[in-house]
């Protein structure tokens, strides 16, 4: 995935995370297969 630590990543990656998970749909495939 992309790289967190860098701080010009972590602003538009945030807010694409802030934005699939609420996305409708998004969370229930996550809790139907939880990446483990």
């Amino acid at each position: 995935m992309i790289d967190l630590r860098s701080d010009t990543v972590t602003r538009p990656s945030r807010a694409m995370l802030e934005a699939m998970m609420a996305a409708p749909g998004w969370g229930r495939r996550l809790r139907r297969r939880p990446y483990r």
